[in-house]
């Protein structure tokens, strides 16, 4: 087996696209008893918490929804803790030796399907997810979509089939501007 070769500099890597922070967890203490330390730029995690208030680690679900979900963003602290142990360890680590960031990599709210929630839910609970991947120390989230599917049921868009934005845009617009990213009209 050929050895793999040093990563160049302008290439990064991230490890996990995890779902669930319980179980993604679970699974990366599983895969760092390997022995060597694992080198990575960055950790990424669908943090779907679907049906339930962002900042709540109790799972009370509308009677809609049809999801029963462990983890989720309300989880978003303990992943960076947990990288942070990992480095300390010597399991996870960046290329220069340094804890490896927390990446949000897909992030939504059902408008249709079984776990659909209202629009004004979605509007409300955006930025409170925004808020809490912050403060709890995530180096970026992506919201995902932006567009809603034209098929099957996962639809998390943020716009109308028309292109015109839904309220879950505008409220995440009006975060951004509010935090000092860059909003435009």
């Amino acid at each position: 087996m050929k050895k793999a070769g040093k990563i160049p500099s302008n290439v990064q890597i991230l490890i996990g696209e995890l779902a669930g922070a319980h179980k993604g967890a679970k699974f990366m203490e599983m895969f760092l008893k390997a022995g060597k330390p694992l080198k990575a730029h960055g950790f990424a995690s669908h943090p779907y918490q679907y049906c339930t208030d962002p900042s709540s680690k109790k799972f009370v679900f509308p009677s809609s929804c049809k999801r029963k979900m462990v983890g989720g963003i309300a989880w978003t602290k303990n992943l960076v803790t947990l990288t942070q142990k990992w480095a300390t360890q010597n399991k996870l680590i960046t290329p220069g030796g340094k804890k490896v960031p927390v990446y949000l990599t897909e992030f939504g709210y059902h408008q249709t399907g079984p776990y659909a929630i209202p629009q004004e839910l979605r509007a409300k609970w955006f930025p409170k997810a925004m808020d809490v991947a912050q403060k709890g120390g995530a180096k970026q989230m992506v919201v995902y979509q932006l567009w809603p599917s034209t098929t099957g049921s996962w639809d998390t868009g943020l716009f109308d089939q028309a292109g015109a934005p839904l309220p879950a845009f505008i409220a995440l617009k009006s975060w951004a501007k509010d935090h000092g990213y860059p909003a435009t009209d």
